[in-house]
């Protein structure tokens, strides 16, 4: 039992179903769908035996993470992010600002000569005759169809992610990677997606604030040029 049996699994059982969803870019562990706007990435993370050891669990299991951008957010357009041979950016799904883990739904239990269940719901356990592995890939299906597909459609609004930036927290069991409010990270995503729909004075606000900060350090050039624009 190895990891390339998991890639395998995914390869058979998921990307059939992402390909029907709209996802046209893959790699053993990632997928990405593409609409004019946004950039929606569904990752199977795998884990080394320092992490394994420390989750409990095998180095063959894995955790699936959903991650979304969109365009108005240049951060995520600079830096060494992979591309296609169209120029098609390729961001990883930890880069996004919008980011969820997906829970397993059906119970699991470690092997041994006791097994117990094992109570991590962020991480499908595979144990080492890959007994599991059917039954995970069938849940993860389940969870793609029911909480993933639904939860990008959600973020398709441009109105309902700036409702979101500057009204909701963080929740880890529903939408996060957007930062505190207020924040640097926040203000940032604000001022963009605020100059991405025209409204100039919001946007202003936020991206002056993020040039008030210590942070983005690496982006405050195109900042400045963001607000150039506006005053010209």
């Amino acid at each position: 039992m190895d990891s390339k049996t998991v890639n395998k699994a995914i390869k058979e059982k998921i990307r059939p179903f992402l390909e029907k969803s709209g996802f046209s870019h893959f790699t053993e562990r990632n997928s990405w769908r593409f609409s004019k706007t946004h950039t929606d990435i569904i990752n199977f993370q795998s884990f080394n035996s320092y992490l394994a050891e420390g989750l409990d669990c095998t180095t063959y299991s894995f955790s699936v993470n959903l991650g979304c951008t969109h365009k108005a957010f240049p951060l995520f357009q600079h830096g060494k992010v992979k591309k296609r041979r169209d120029g098609t950016l390729l961001p990883e799904e930890y880069r996004c600002p919008f980011r969820l883990t997906l829970k397993r739904t059906i119970p699991q239990k470690k092997p041994g000569l006791l097994p117990l269940n094992y109570k991590r719901m962020d991480i499908w356990l595979i144990d080492p005759e890959g007994k599991y592995i059917e039954p995970a890939m069938n849940d993860v299906l389940n969870q793609i169809e029911k909480i993933a597909l639904p939860w990008f459609e959600n973020l398709r609004s441009e109105e309902t992610i700036m409702h979101i930036l500057q009204h909701q927290d963080e929740d880890m069991d529903t939408l996060w990677g957007f930062g505190n409010n207020p924040s640097p990270m926040r203000s940032y995503l604000l001022g963009y997606m605020a100059l991405y729909l025209g409204q100039n004075q919001i946007a202003r606000t936020y991206l002056q604030a993020v040039l008030d900060s210590v942070s983005f350090e690496d982006e405050k050039k195109y900042i400045r040029e963001a607000l150039e624009k506006l005053d010209g």
